[in-house]
C-alpha cells in the first residue's frame, strides 16, 4: 500500500488519508482522514503581505475499483426530526337579556338578587399549529457526490474562517474493493471557490482597504502560480470546475503491492 500527500499550502489547509492498520486495500478497509485548516501569509509584488484563510471548503472523494461501503460515511445523519404540536383554546363568549327586559352586561358580576336571566353563550376556538425542529449542526457535514462540506455553523453569513482541526484521524468511510479488481486506490481533494477566500492585507486602515480592493486578483494569481509551481495543473482545473485545490492525498493498492 503506498500513501502520497500533496499540501502545497500545508498552512493554509493539511490533508492526509491512511488505511489505519489495513494489510491490503483489497477487502473491507476503513479510510481515516486528518485535516486542519489555519492562515497562511503570502507575499505580494514582494512589498507587503496578504494573511489569507477560507471561509468553505470541500473534501471530495475519488474512488477507483472500489465503491464506499453504504451507512460508513463521516457525519452521514438523516434530516433533523420535526415535531409538531396542535394547540386548541376554547373560549366561551356570554351574551344575555333578562326575561320582562331588564339588559344585562355581561362585563360585570351578576348579584345574586338580580332578576332571573337568560344567559346565552357562543363557543369560538383558536387553533394554534407549533413546529419544532431538532438537529445537530455539525462542521463536517455529507453531502452527495462523495462529499463532504466543510464550515462553521453559519459561517457564511458570519465569514468565519477555518481554524483548526476538523477531523482527527477519523474514520471517514469504510470502502469494499469491486470483484476482479486488480488495483485500488482513493484520492481525496480539498477545494474551495474563489468567494471561499479571505485576504486580509497588512498595513494601517487605508492602505488594508485599497489593498484588499485592487489586489485580490493579484493574490488570486499568486495562489494559482504557487499551485502550479507544485505541479497540481491548477489553471485547467479551474478553468474547467470553477474550484482551486489546496491539497490532496492518494491511497493505492495494486496486486503485486499486495502479494
Amino acid at each position: 500500500m503506498k500513501s502520497k500527500h500533496d499540501n502545497p499550502f500545508d498552512l493554509l489547509a493539511e490533508l492526509e488519508l491512511n488505511a489505519g492498520d489495513a494489510n491490503d486495500m483489497f477487502a473491507s478497509t476503513d479510510v481515516f482522514t486528518d485535516l486542519r485548516f489555519d492562515e497562511e501569509e503570502l507575499e505580494i509584488d514582494d512589498s507587503y503581505q496578504i494573511s489569507v484563510s477560507v471561509v468553505r471548503a470541500t473534501l471530495q472523494l475519488e474512488l477507483w475499483g472500489s465503491d464506499i461501503v453504504p451507512g460508513t460515511r463521516l457525519n452521514d445523519h438523516a434530516k433533523g426530526s420535526m415535531t409538531r404540536r396542535r394547540t386548541i383554546r376554547q373560549q366561551l363568549h356570554r351574551s344575555g337579556g333578562a326575561e320582562g327586559g331588564v339588559g344585562i352586561d355581561a362585563r360585570r358580576p351578576i348579584p345574586a338578587a338580580e332578576a332571573k336571566v337568560k344567559v346565552q353563550g357562543q363557543v369560538s376556538r383558536d387553533q394554534c399549529d407549533e413546529y419544532e425542529e431538532v438537529w445537530t449542526e455539525e462542521r463536517v457535514i455529507a453531502k452527495s457526490g462523495k462529499r463532504w462540506l466543510i464550515e462553521e455553523p453559519n459561517g457564511r453569513q458570519t465569514q468565519q474562517n477555518l481554524i483548526g482541526t476538523y477531523i482527527n484521524n477519523q474514520r471517514l468511510c469504510k470502502i469494499e474493493a469491486k470483484e476482479r479488481a486488480n488495483s485500488v486506490e482513493v484520492v481525496g481533494r480539498i477545494t474551495i471557490r474563489r468567494g471561499d477566500i479571505i485576504a486580509t492585507p497588512d498595513g494601517n486602515p487605508v492602505q488594508k482597504t485599497w489593498r484588499a480592493l485592487h489586489h485580490k486578483q493579484k493574490f488570486l494569481a499568486a495562489v494559482l502560480a504557487k499551485a502550479i509551481v507544485e505541479g497540481t495543473n491548477q489553471t485547467s482545473t479551474e478553468d474547467q470546475t470553477g474550484r482551486i485545490t489546496l491539497a490532496k492525498s492518494t491511497l493505492t493498492e495494486a496486486e503485486d503491492d499486495a502479494s
